[in-house]
């Protein structure tokens, strides 16, 4: 579910807090690379994806932050909050496998019991749930299967404070996403890391298949 709705959280595209970023660290390109990005207009030169990840290496971590912040206060200013979440949950659903290790066990488990990701948006196999599913205004589930309409919400350390935040306002921020998904017509099972450690996988498991029965 959108992780920037009610917690505070990096504002870049798809990009996770949780996540530890890289090291940035200069590129050096060759130089017919830099002969051909000499050649360009400015204009066009920004354009190039190879030129944009070169004068991104020089920036600190600190600058892209800042951008970052800057441009989802732009965007949301500009096409409104929904917009953005969307937008967010297309690109966290274009990355197979997710970037977040919890959903990725998620998968895993919900593959033992037949379950399958539909990804015949994007060339792939149908199957019988989606991820980063839009349940309500600024609401994506992890994982939904709308013809029953019943979600499944894996939450990691965002969501059970082990980063950033404290307590309280985490534990207010869940219920709030859980309402809003209620109030949309869903039923939601939260399922965390720690239910998905491997002394907690086989019970968890069975609580998973009398959820989706």
């Amino acid at each position: 579910m959108d992780r920037d709705a009610d917690i505070g959280s990096d504002r870049s595209f798809g990009t996770q807090a949780r996540e530890p970023a890289a090291e940035l660290r200069p590129i050096h390109p060759s130089k017919e690379d830099l002969d051909r990005w000499a050649a360009l207009p400015p204009k066009d030169r920004f354009h190039d994806p190879g030129f944009q990840r070169y004068a991104e290496s020089f920036r600190t971590r600190e600058s892209l932050s800042a951008a970052g912040k800057a441009g989802y206060s732009v965007t949301v200013g500009r096409y409104g909050k929904d917009f953005l979440h969307d937008r967010m949950a297309d690109r966290r659903r274009e990355q197979d496998p997710s970037r977040s290790l919890t959903e990725r066990q998620m998968t895993r488990l919900l593959e033992e019991l037949g379950e399958q990701e539909d990804r015949s948006e994007y060339g792939g196999q149908r199957g019988t749930f989606h991820r980063e599913h839009k349940l309500a205004a600024s609401r994506h589930a992890d994982f939904a299967w709308p013809e029953t309409h019943k979600a499944i919400e894996a939450w990691g350390g965002v969501h059970t404070a082990k980063y950033f935040v404290e307590q309280e306002t985490v534990r207010e921020a869940n219920q709030k996403q859980i309402e809003r998904a209620k109030a949309a017509g869903w039923e939601v099972m939260i399922v965390t890391d720690e239910d998905l450690r491997p002394g907690n996988w086989d019970e968890t498991r069975e609580r998973v298949r009398r959820f989706l029965a």
